[in-house]
């Protein structure tokens, strides 16, 4: 009566915070106060969901009953109701669960009668009584909480609607039919009971006993399973009796005075027991005449060998590099076992190993990148079982680097050379393929044993080529342990033809202004006479002219940085010292290395500009960054050429 008061508090409360439950948008009716039809709406949504609630359940769809009620718990409702709702749900759940849990027992019942197991049926028949008086009680208190929102809701009050009264009837029925199914449940215990006297005090108990021995044996080993059928102590002979062994079934024949006995194996199975139970069902003309009857629960102890796997590997490995697995396997005696490494699900190498291993596993080359799982694995053998290890691995790839030479400047029709080192940590790369692509035109050669390649294209003139272009570089190593590179140069192209116009067009314009110059108008005397010569203080020679400006500096990239841009910099210190000391300005179509070559002979010392020259050229050119130490060399070199001129003065 517990549960009818709490129950019947609950419904209660639920129906004083009711109005503020609202499950769907108001049908006015004419004349009706709006603030009536709300809370009419809210009750009757109330109890239409409960009709449906229990309807499915007086229909034996237990489950759908209980998965209507677990929509609630996913409802936004107001924290006060929150609490009544889900204990008046658990109230309905556990009604739900009881009427099908008497249906199972009943429809066991049935079968355990039929095989004539008379305890067993008895013993489902007295849970099943019990549990039919418990949901008697239920419904008992079912009916009281509904009275209590009936009430609650003033469904019987004058002001009620119809739909009010409609949906309270149909929520009577609804629990009308779920005491209709505890009657039929009812009626279906009693005759099961009454073929269950009918049968059994007919027929004549029997009795099997049941022995295992020994009482612990080792996986692999046999075990004698021993008994007698009897009824009354009269054996009864040539009769089937099942012995199972956790479940297997093992089928013997009773002897002439009763009694059983057979060898059972234990599987290698590697468990802690086996437990075994002998069964007697009757058959033919002793259906109508004994009992089925069950042996007591045998369980014995099963012994095996365990093994001990140590095992490592590196936390990184690279697809198709080869690696080791190493470790030990330790078991009572000294026997070979089969050892097995799997990378994820793929086995990789199998071997069988005693005591220390080692050996070289090799990813295949198709291996993603990315974390994986190493497991090494010694399988069971006889008496040892098995073991395992899972070693958490990381698949990488080496990233290649490479030197690439392209040219600045490239002229049309004409060979696009490019060439360059392909190399990891200093180690050359043979075989890597090279793909040098420039517009449409592509060029694919292999790198050599050190790691050097030099591709060539030939594209004819095509005046789409015309200006600055890219050319990119596809570098795709042969080992798959290392991650291609892609690189991109900018390079200038011009074609011949439009050299040749571009001198034509000088020439005409020279020509043009020789012509102009002869048809030049006659100045007079005056127009051309000199000027007055500037006379020195010491009126013996003329002033000297002022000096001609000095060459230009040629435009270096001006998108160097760091200890390339420094090396950079020294170099212009330096050619702006040569250009003041000797004139000798470096033309824009000179490269660094012809510049030093004409400049070699004039300045103090070449070695010193010509180291300098090899720094400058390794910034401008090479893909590769200078360390600080390198920088710091080119400054100081910068700073020898420039003393170099001060102490030749």
């Amino acid at each position: 009566m517990k549960k009818l008061a709490f129950v019947l508090c609950a419904i209660t409360l639920l129906a004083a915070f009711l109005p503020r439950l609202t499950t769907a948008q108001p049908e006015r009716v004419p004349h009706e106060d709006p603030a009536m039809s709300q809370d009419v709406l809210d009750s009757v949504s109330l109890m239409l969901f409960y009709v449906g609630v229990f309807n499915a359940a007086a229909g034996s769809q237990y489950q759908d009953a209980q998965a209507m009620l677990n929509e609630v718990k996913h409802a936004t409702l107001p924290a006060d109701l929150r609490f009544i709702i889900d204990r008046y749900n658990d109230f309905s759940s556990l009604l739900f669960a009881r009427l099908d849990y008497i249906e199972d027992l009943l429809n066991e019942t049935s079968t355990l009668l039929e095989r004539n197991q008379a305890e067993g049926a008895r013993q489902k028949l007295d849970a099943a009584q019990a549990a039919i008086t418990e949901v008697k009680e239920m419904i008992q208190e079912m009916e009281a909480t509904t009275t209590t929102i009936i009430r609650n809701l003033g469904v019987l009050a004058p002001f009620a609607t119809a739909r009010m009264k409609e949906a309270y009837d149909r929520l009577s029925d609804a629990l009308e039919r779920i005491k209709n199914l505890i009657a039929r449940l009812e009626q279906m215990w009693r005759t099961l009971r009454e073929k269950y006297a009918s049968r059994f005090l007919q027929l004549t108990p029997t009795e099997l006993s049941l022995n295992v021995t020994p009482a612990s044996a080792f996986v692999g080993d046999e075990v004698v399973a021993r008994g007698r059928l009897t009824s009354g102590g009269v054996p009864l002979p040539g009769r089937s009796i099942t012995v199972y062994r956790d479940n297997t079934p093992v089928p013997i024949t009773t002897d002439a005075d009763g009694s059983f006995s057979a060898g059972i194996t234990l599987p290698y199975t590697y468990v802690s027991s086996a437990s075994f139970q002998a069964s007697y069902m009757p058959s033919g003309p002793d259906v109508r005449t004994f009992m089925a009857s069950q042996s007591r629960e045998v369980t014995i102890s099963v012994l095996f060998y365990l093994t001990d796997l140590q095992s490592s590997a590196p936390g990184t490995a690279y697809p198709g590099r080869p690696f080791t697995v190493s470790g030990r396997v330790a078991s009572v005696g000294d026997i070979d076992r089969t050892l097995r490494v799997y990378l994820d699900n793929t086995r990789m190498e199998e071997a069988v190993v005693k005591g220390n291993f080692s050996f070289t596993v090799v990813p295949p080359p198709q291996t993603p990148v990315g974390g994986h799982r190493l497991m090494v694995q010694i399988d069971s053998s006889g008496r040892h079982i098995g073991a395992s290890n899972i070693l958490p691995m990381v698949i990488d790839k080496l990233q290649a680097q490479a030197d690439v030479e392209t040219p600045g400047v490239v002229v049309l029709p004409g060979g696009v050379k490019i060439k360059g080192r392909v190399y990891y940590r200093e180690t050359p790369l043979q075989d890597a393929l090279v793909t040098v692509s420039f517009k449409n035109y592509v060029s694919s050669v292999r790198t050599s044993a050190d790691g050097r390649f030099e591709a060539s294209l030939d594209p004819p003139i095509d005046l789409s080529l015309v200006g600055p272009q890219r050319l990119s570089i596809a570098i795709e190593p042969d080992q798959p342990w290392y991650a291609g590179l892609q690189m991109q140069r900018q390079t200038y192209t011009v074609s011949s033809t439009n050299l040749g116009l571009m001198l034509i067009a000088f020439l005409s314009l020279g020509l043009l202004a020789r012509r102009m110059g002869h048809h030049r108008t006659p100045v007079t005397e005056e127009e051309v006479s000199p000027a007055p010569a500037r006379i020195s203080t010491d009126d013996t020679r003329a002033a000297p002219e002022p000096p001609a400006p000095l060459p230009s500096l040629p435009v270096f990239r001006p998108d160097l940085t760091g200890a390339n841009g420094r090396i950079v910099a020294a170099y212009v210190e330096a050619l702006r010292a040569i250009i003041g000391a000797t004139g000798m300005g470096m033309a824009p179509h000179l490269t660094l290395r012809e510049y030093l070559k004409m400049i070699a002979p004039v300045i103090p010392d070449s070695k010193v500009f010509g180291e300098l020259t090899r720094l400058a050229e390794f910034s401008l050119y090479s893909g590769r960054s200078q360390n600080n130490e390198a920088a710091a060399r080119a400054e100081q070199l910068a700073i020898a050429v420039k003393e170099g001129f001060r102490g030749a003065a």
